[in-house]
């Protein structure tokens, strides 16, 4: 799988997909399992989105999923 960055593509690693969020492993990581859950859809900001409650219990969800 591929993640869309600006004009280029960067390999990931799939942890977690929903509906609304999508996880993977970050592909130059700071850290050991260091993830990134990302929106799939575009929103302004956060504070203004409906989607926050989603992608807040989504993520959640999937990081301690991913964790194990």
């Amino acid at each position: 799988m591929g993640f869309q960055y600006g004009s280029g593509l960067l390999p990931v690693k799939k942890v977690f997909v929903s509906p609304r969020v999508i996880g993977f492993y970050h592909p130059k990581p700071s850290y050991s399992r260091h993830m990134l859950f990302v929106p799939k859809r575009a929103v302004s900001t956060l504070e203004a989105s409906d989607v926050v409650p989603g992608i807040v219990g989504s993520s959640a969800d999937g990081g301690e999923r991913a964790g194990n």
